[in-house]
């Protein structure tokens, strides 16, 4: 039985494979044409937009042909559909399935009224100004119906067609396009904008899709907003006050990676020093540091009320006070006082906290601070680089955002309180001034504060109600620095001659001289105290004018035996002379004398 099993098995192994039917070399010849396309007299069927049904449901690439390739080998019906609904055609004066998937997902998004309001821009070709707003109109805007967005839409995607005399909207919906952009091409962004245009408000919640208050007037808008515009509303919306650094350290998370302690930025609360420390080092500050600086007001800026709004500036005005303390506690305390504050100062620029105080605070660290071994390892410049941005952040540049702080800090505050708080604001942006011109002309940086965005009548700023009695010493020190900034960058256009140089040097040191001997002389008032500080800084600018000359003269007479050189030399020797007796003998400066050490303005 197993030999004729085996006998079986060989025999069908045996049997010859069916053949492929044989086909003539005419018919061959004809398949290949179908294949590639051809009909059987060799001319290209047309082709269709779209592929056969066929190789939709197989998923194949179809050569769109009546009939395709694929379908004639296959020996199948080929059949296409009438016509293609993929994107936007050409002439389609329906809105496609994309466009409204795209507005529906723009309505739904948060950016909703940004994306629309670029959109409009773009579209219509103009440039809307931001000041000052377009006033309501006493009629409400015409709304658009379905049929007028349709063909808004059909007008959008064919720039070269005329519109009619009556279609107002649609020749305004049509202005952003030239002749010279006529594009068989759809853009889709054209699309995007002239559907935007068409919305209405009572497709998307009843609201008007602008945020813009100066595109309002375009729209009307319904009595119940959308919470998205809310939102928006709320985002966009300008802010005048911002948190103070103790509510900034209030609201800081559990886990945040620059977390602050109360016990660790606060003096008092650390049980550092106490309420007779703080009088102590308060008293010290304002009678010798700020005699130098003039930052702060001593009737506004008492401890209680600097203490409660920001603990930066309390830290840093105690440290200051406790490096020029004669008791032995306080020079082993300085230390730990000082990195407190140059702590809290780091902290609050990394929280980026927005106050006046914050600006005072950095201006009087780095005035007094210790200095570096080198310069270029001093990061003074960052902390002081930081300070005129913050203060345009702030707004204190413009008298007008100062009112508007001054009212929102204190609305309820007597017309005397609020105008010692608008000179305190206006005291801080000059000092921003002045401390980048001064740190410029000593390491030779210059900032963005220009002359102009300071007031024309910044001599006489100190005659002004409510001013401390050292605005006047600033005054001085901002028109002497003026004048000398004016004299140096007329000396790049002098000729690099020993005549010259004399000249020009001659001319800029009588124009200084004069107002050194104008603004320094005494009249009796309570600001003359501060008057031989006043004339310490304008000194100290004659003495950099002088080097400024010497300096070139010497390059072209090395002997240093010319006429030109001695002159120079002998005006030097009386400027700096003058300077060092006020230092040694002056009533004023004698008592100060500690509040002169470690600065970096002069």
């Amino acid at each position: 039985m197993g030999s004729d099993g085996l006998e079986q098995e060989s025999t069908e192994a045996q049997e010859p494979l069916p053949q492929a039917p044989t086909t003539s070399a005419p018919e061959r010849e004809e398949q290949q044409q179908l294949s590639r396309g051809l009909g059987s007299d060799g001319v290209v069927p047309p082709v269709h937009p779209t592929a056969c049904f066929n190789c939709r449901s197989a998923r194949q690439r179809c050569d769109r042909r009546l009939p395709c390739s694929r379908c004639i080998i296959q020996d199948r019906a080929c059949r296409h559909p009438s016509g293609s609904q993929r994107g936007r055609k050409h002439g389609s004066v329906n809105k496609p399935d994309t466009v409204e998937k795209i507005l529906a997902r723009i309505n739904e998004s948060p950016l909703r009224s940004q994306v629309i309001a670029a959109l409009l821009r773009e579209h219509s070709g103009q440039t809307f100004p931001t000041t000052p707003p377009i006033p309501s109109r006493p009629h409400p805007t015409p709304t658009i119906t379905e049929d007028e967005a349709s063909s808004c839409i059909h007008v959008a995607t064919q720039p070269h067609e005329s519109y009619p005399p009556h279609d107002n909207h649609s020749r305004i919906l049509g202005q952003g396009f030239t002749p010279s952009e006529q594009s068989s091409v759809v853009s889709p962004y054209h699309i995007m904008a002239a559907a935007a245009a068409d919305m209405t408000p009572s497709q998307y919640g009843g609201t008007s899709p602008i945020l813009d208050p100066d595109l309002t007037a375009h729209f009307s808008h319904a009595e119940s907003p959308d919470p998205i515009y809310k939102r928006l509303e709320t985002y966009f919306a300008p802010r005048i006050t911002y948190p103070k650094d103790w509510q900034v350290l209030a609201s800081q998370s559990i886990d945040s990676t620059l977390k602050l302690e109360a016990d660790a930025c606060d003096p008092i609360t650390a049980r550092l020093i106490d309420k007779e420390d703080v009088d102590l080092y308060w008293s010290l500050f304002f009678q010798i540091r700020n005699s130098f600086v003039g930052l702060l007001d001593p009737v506004l800026h008492t401890s209680e009320y600097v203490h409660s709004i920001s603990f930066t500036l309390f830290s840093v005005v105690c440290a200051m006070g406790c490096g020029i303390s004669g008791r032995a506690r306080d020079r082993i305390l300085y230390p730990t006082l000082l990195s407190i504050a140059e702590a809290n100062v780091r902290w609050s620029i990394a929280m980026s906290v927005r106050s006046v105080e914050l600006i005072q605070a950095i201006i009087n660290l780095k005035y007094w601070s210790p200095l570096c071994d080198r310069h270029a390892d001093d990061p003074y410049w960052l902390q002081v680089s930081y300070i005129a941005p913050l203060a345009r952040e702030i707004g204190i540049n413009s008298p007008d955002a100062v009112a508007k702080l001054v009212n929102a800090a204190q609305p309820d505050a007597t017309s005397e309180w609020k105008e010692r708080l608008t000179r305190n604001f206006e005291r801080t942006w000059i000092y921003v001034f002045l401390a980048e011109k001064s740190f410029g002309i000593t390491t030779g940086r210059y900032l963005s504060v220009s002359w102009s965005e300071l007031p024309q009548s910044i001599p006489d700023w100190w005659r002004k109600p409510m001013t401390s009695p050292t605005d006047r010493m600033i005054c001085g020190i901002i028109e002497i620095r003026g004048k000398l900034l004016t004299a140096l960058g007329k000396h790049s256009l002098v000729d690099r001659s020993l005549s010259a140089l004399l000249g020009w040097h001659s001319e800029a040191f009588g124009i200084l001289e004069t107002t050194r001997d104008l603004r320094c002389t005494p009249d009796g008032s309570p600001s003359s105290q501060y008057l031989p500080i006043l004339d310490y800084y304008m000194g100290h600018s004659l003495l950099v004018l002088s080097a400024t000359a010497l300096k070139d003269m010497r390059s072209l007479d090395i002997t240093e035996a010319s006429t030109e050189i001695s002159i120079v030399t002998e005006r030097t020797f009386k400027v700096a002379s003058r300077a060092l007796n006020v230092i040694l003998y002056d009533e004023t400066l004698h008592e100060l004398i500690l509040g002169i050490q470690n600065n970096m303005y002069t």
